[in-house]
């Protein structure tokens, strides 16, 4: 260890022991990013409201504390709603200097999963140059890791996202991130980049995908990326199209596929079917939300690695009962930690302030760190997206793994799913929602998925013989669920089906899925335990 690290560790009088040298290194780099947000928007409506200049002062090593608890003191944590209410709205109308210097032109549209309104998030030029920066440090690790097949290189680069044309309101843009950075892409890129810019404009998914069919026996595929459940679904319709075995025959050099926005898990299976057995496809995940580019995983055999230098504080809250309320909303005071405070293994809100204009915005991901020491983490779930009816704490990660484990028991592609929680007369019920491709035991696959998640979670097999006495399974054709976000015009890449559904609209939710499912028209009854 160096002097100089030596003389830092004794001036961080506000860390309570001393950390390893790589949290030193990780700390500095955070302080620095802080020091740079609040200078630069000190003089924004938002930074002067707020005392960012009085802050800012005390943004060196040694003080970072005392200006971590103003920052704290002063900045309430927020969510979209709010941010938007107080704030973001001022943008649409063209005025500058709200959240961060001049003028925001474009927005994101932001829908997530199905049947949440969409979201306008704030796309700076300093943040989609930041995005950009990252964009270009994962491709060449993707470099780097395929040193030893540099004909792979000459293929093209196939990114199933959303369309570059944006709407235009009052001087602002808004439409999808990826139509966003699509216009940003540099020159040298588009020589191998596909669909290319005419159908990239086309707007409507339904035609975006058909084109896409057409146009893919002419490509050289070697890299695809795109959100699971769209990849799946252009899969099958070039096989079906085309009378293919596998994608490989139409792609045989298809080799990297970066996937993001959901987990991977329930479409392994599908996935597989769909690629050559022969071909050694590698999976590598990224985490680009509207908010920024939080994380991309650097190795085959790794995790998401955070982000920490390109423009993003992060804040973390233990997903748990101290902080988080059973509907997944956030309590007052929630406790907040900074990195060298997180332990492995614990679920995290994270907070975010960024060169957005976003400011200790909580952007309803929760994660769990692997490896602090890599920064390397999973995406757990949503905070609002958990089965908490009766204290279980079911995370959507939970409930990936039990999908993933009983397509492998029992040899079937279950590519979508949900699940409702509902409690009616004190009794609490998970009702599974699967998209099969055939019919399976019902009564061995529930005694299966309750055995395999009292397995993974403490808490669910703790209520299971209490309050949660009633767990339900139905079977819908996988296409239920397109026609479901069809109908709800959320098609398209930026569009996810819940995992979860629980609360008020619950009862609706499932009347309505119900009703989608035309190929069996009335459901089979339902088997409990």
């Amino acid at each position: 260890m160096t002097l100089i690290n030596s003389l830092i560790i004794k001036s961080m009088t506000w860390i309570n022991k001393i950390q390893p040298e790589y949290y030193l290194e990780k700390e500095q780099e955070q302080i620095k990013t802080l020091a740079k947000l609040l200078k630069k928007a000190q003089y924004t409506a938002f930074g002067e409201h707020y005392n960012f200049e009085i802050i800012r002062q005390y943004t060196k090593i040694n003080e970072f504390d005392f200006a971590y608890k103003l920052f704290k003191k002063n900045v309430p944590i927020v969510d979209y709603s709010e941010m938007y209410e107080k704030w973001w709205h001022k943008l649409q109308q063209g005025e500058k200097n709200v959240c961060w210097p001049g003028k925001i032109k474009h927005f994101a549209l932001s829908s997530g999963t199905t049947g949440v309104a969409s979201k306008l998030i704030p796309v700076s030029k300093t943040m989609i140059k930041n995005i950009q920066s990252v964009s270009i440090k994962q491709f060449k690790q993707i470099l780097k890791l395929e040193n030893q097949n540099p004909d792979l290189f000459k293929k093209s680069y196939l990114l199933v996202g959303g369309s570059s044309t944006l709407n235009k309101s009052k001087g602002t843009y808004y439409g999808d991130l990826s139509g966003i950075l699509q216009k940003k892409l540099p020159k040298w890129f588009n020589s191998f980049y596909k669909p290319g810019s005419t159908i990239n404009a086309e707007k409507e998914w339904e035609l975006k995908i058909n084109k896409i069919v057409e146009e893919a026996p002419k490509w050289d595929i070697g890299f695809i990326a795109g959100i699971p459940s769209w990849v799946v679904l252009l899969f099958e319709r070039i096989c079906t199209k085309y009378n293919l075995k596998n994608i490989h025959e139409i792609w045989p050099n298809l080799t990297v596929y970066v996937w993001g926005g959901v987990a991977i898990d329930p479409y392994i299976n599908t996935l597989d079917k769909y690629f050559d057995p022969n071909k050694n496809v590698k999976f590598l995940e990224t985490y680009l939300a509207s908010e920024g580019f939080f994380a991309y995983q650097k190795n085959y055999d790794s995790k998401l690695q955070l982000v920490i230098d390109k423009g993003i504080f992060y804040e973390f809250i233990p997903f748990d009962d101290n902080n988080f309320f059973s509907d997944g909303s956030l309590k007052p005071k929630p406790n907040t930690l900074l990195l060298h405070q997180l332990e492995e293994g614990v679920q995290y809100a994270m907070v975010i302030s960024t060169c957005g204009g976003a400011w200790r915005y909580i952007i309803g991901d929760t994660i769990s760190f692997i490896n602090l020491k890599k920064l390397e983490f999973k995406i757990t779930g949503r905070t609002k997206q958990s089965l908490n009816l009766c204290g279980e704490h079911v995370s959507v990660d939970n409930l990936n793994q039990v999908i993933a484990h009983i397509s492998n028991k029992f040899q079937v592609k279950i590519p979508e799913y949900t699940v409702v929680g509902s409690t009616e007369n004190g009794k609490s019920c998970h009702h599974w929602y699967l998209g099969l491709d055939r019919d399976i035991n019902k009564s061995a696959l529930i005694v299966e998925l309750d055995h395999v998640l009292k397995s993974l979670n403490d808490d669910y097999a703790v209520e299971r013989n209490f309050a949660l006495s009633d767990i339900k399974v139905s079977f819908l054709s996988p296409c239920v669920f397109y026609d479901f976000m069809g109908k709800n015009n959320k098609l398209g890449n930026q569009n996810k089906f819940p995992r979860v559904l629980s609360g008020e609209k619950s009862h609706t939710w499932e009347h309505y899925l119900e009703e989608l499912n035309f190929i069996n028209t009335i459901l089979e009854e339902t088997h409990s335990l």
